[in-house]
């Protein structure tokens, strides 16, 4: 169920948060490619770098490995793909850099490492050359190799970075390498079987899971939807902001509490849109899913379009949810007539 009565931006954020896990989870097999004792070193390796940055020390690209590849998803005229640690550091890094007086610092939210892989969940803050503020929230997934970073995506609040661009020009050292845009392709997952299920999964979790009919029993959300979250999982997390209590579950079991109660006597249905923009790296997949809702409350008809950031989880048992946030983007309610 996502449902907001007033209209809200979905953000990056929304992944961010969604992603960003502060407890490794166990790996599937015991005969993982990478130790544990590698996964620690990967993460206190990006973990020192965070932190020398909130400092204004240090800089992360320096991780990057001269044929790295970076990746912003997105449609925007800032998305795209770029080989190699120059090519982005003049195109992107350097240019955009170039339009503060006061750099980003990030703000750390959690750090989670699993295997060769990183996630970094942070805000920063920032002041433009125009004396506005600059803010913004991000998730960078970081994939390591020998302590350097061989591919690195990342996720954040789009419409916010281009208006920099487009508000306050870049130095006049920077400005004649900027990207300003061009057709690509944005990487996704490699192995199109599990994109497939992920979708399959995505449909059923909303189409049937999310649903109640006026001839069905009361909600109960163990019934519905157990089978699609992971409730052994450490570092769960789900919220959704219909909650007006704006409550983050941190276990399947309280998430159900919140939905039991808050979906007494609605009926409700809803509609998803192509899942698309599904990233999977490791036991780790994450997808953006957009869909419409429509509510019978009694004496009136609400209709909403819905984004949730779902993460899901790799386990013996098949991908189940351990990560869900969702933001109300539009809502429309209608009197009925009497």
């Amino acid at each position: 169920m996502r449902l907001k009565t007033t209209r809200t931006c979905a953000r990056s954020i929304a992944f961010a948060v969604a992603f960003a896990v502060s407890v490794p989870l166990a790996p599937v097999s015991a005969t993982a490619a990478v130790t544990k004792a590698e996964t620690m070193s990967n993460r206190k390796i990006i973990a020192d770098a965070f932190d020398k940055w909130t400092k204004g020390h240090g800089e992360v690209f320096n991780l990057l490995a001269p044929n790295a590849v970076l990746v912003i998803p997105g449609t925007g005229p800032s998305a795209g793909t770029w080989n190699g640690r120059e090519q982005f550091l003049t195109q992107v890094a350097k240019p955009f850099l170039s339009r503060f007086s006061e750099p980003p610092l990030p703000i750390v939210r959690g750090i989670f490492a699993e295997g060769d892989t990183v996630v970094v969940h942070f805000d920063a803050n920032a002041v433009r050359r125009d004396k506005q503020p600059y803010s913004n929230s991000y998730a960078w997934i970081f994939q390591m190799s020998g302590g350097l970073v061989t591919r690195l995506t990342m996720y954040y609040d789009l419409p916010a970075f281009d208006a920099v661009k487009a508000q306050v020009p870049a130095s006049a050292e920077t400005a004649g390498g900027e990207y300003r845009g061009a057709p690509g392709a944005v990487p996704g997952a490699s192995d199109e079987a599990d994109k497939q299920e992920i979708r399959r999964l995505a449909t059923e979790w909303l189409e049937y899971g999310w649903r109640h009919l006026p001839t069905d029993p009361a909600f109960n959300f163990r019934e519905r939807l157990g089978k699609f979250y992971d409730w052994d999982a450490s570092g769960v997390y789900l919220f959704d902001d219909f909650d007006q209590k704006k409550r983050v579950a941190r276990s399947p079991a309280e998430y159900g509490a919140i939905w039991d109660e808050a979906l007494k006597g609605i009926v409700f249905s809803n509609r998803i849109e192509p899942v698309e923009d599904i990233v999977i790296s490791g036991n780790l997949a994450s997808a953006p899913v957009y869909y419409n809702i429509t509510l019978d409350m009694g004496d009136r008809m609400m209709n909403g379009r819905i984004l949730s950031m779902v993460v899901w989880h790799r386990t013996p048992a098949g991908w189940k949810i351990i990560r869900e946030q969702g933001s109300g983007l539009s809502m429309t309610s209608t009197p009925k007539k009497k």
